[in-house]
């Protein structure tokens, strides 16, 4: 592990006790996360989330980790306060996350354009483009509830969870379960007598609310699941994480009234770069994967 001894910080565990410090932290850099979002890392990976912190204990900076089972890592959330940054804390909590998953296990993560550079250094390589799509709540557009899409029941989740598995390349179903209890209206899909067409997922936050994964045959399933999402919750700013690989889909996103905020780069460390899977039109977000 990095010696870290001649630092003006340390790294400690992070605990629901520091959930208001990371709000804060989210506050600052004007990101979207809520207080739910915290508490899913820490459900999920108890041990795997970091704060740098000040010797009085104040928090300054942090890092969380996911394990998604049989398949790879996510490293998300790295903060740090506005009159701390530039002092070596960002790296020093990436590299103690990546002790902390393990030297050989993949780790994937959603950069900046400026935080690539950053994370080109410490071995991580790109995968593929994405641009974050936001729809503000007193936008207009042509958007109708879809005849056929429904929500998504009990019934209908192991095949829901298989498929995404499949797409997604690694087991989160812990994290799709808490996501449909805490945004049930989100979580829809269409579905033909082969089997399931596309769902759709979303969840709650500070400005917008996210939208996806989103995960469809095709385009025009996707579209489909949008339009009801959209006519559904009337009133609501929305932010779709959509994968640059169709120029159609984000063209069309468009011309329902979202445009682009920012741009992502999907890279991974120890693991060979791949392509997204056809069919993922919006991913969890950044936060998530």
């Amino acid at each position: 592990m990095p010696d870290r001894s001649d630092l003006a910080f340390r790294l400690r565990q992070m605990t629901a006790a520091d959930i208001p410090a990371g709000l804060e932290l989210c506050r600052a850099a004007r990101w979207n996360q809520i207080d739910a979002d915290w508490r899913r890392y820490l459900a999920l990976n108890p041990a795997g989330a970091r704060v740098a912190v000040e010797p009085d204990d104040e928090v300054i900076g942090s890092v969380t980790t996911l394990r998604y089972k049989g398949g790879f890592a996510w490293l998300a959330m790295v903060l740090v306060s506005p009159d701390h940054r530039r002092q070596g804390i960002a790296s020093s909590l990436v590299e103690e996350a990546i002790e902390l998953l393990g030297a050989q296990t993949p780790v994937r993560l959603d950069a900046t354009p400026a935080g690539e550079l950053v994370y080109r250094k410490l071995g991580f390589e790109p995968e593929y483009a994405l641009a974050r799509m936001e729809r503000l709540a007193d936008d207009t557009g042509t958007a109708s509830v879809e005849a056929g899409v429904c929500a998504m029941k009990d019934e209908n989740l192991a095949e829901v969870l298989a498929l995404d598995r499949e797409v997604f390349g690694a087991d989160r179903a812990s994290l799709l379960r808490m996501l449909r209890d805490d945004a049930p209206s989100y979580a829809i899909l269409l579905r033909s007598a082969s089997g399931i067409e596309g769902y759709a997922f979303g969840r709650h936050g500070f400005t917008f609310d996210q939208l996806g994964p989103i995960v469809a045959r095709d385009e025009g399933v996707a579209r489909r699941l949008v339009r009801h999402l959209v006519a559904s919750h009337p009133g609501v700013a929305f932010l779709i994480d959509a994968p640059r690989q169709s120029n159609t889909w984000t063209a069309w996103l468009g011309e329902m009234g979202f445009r682009e905020q920012r741009g992502f780069v999907r890279m991974v460390r120890g693991g060979s770069p791949s392509r997204c899977d056809a069919r993922v039109f919006a991913t969890i977000g950044a936060d998530f994967g």
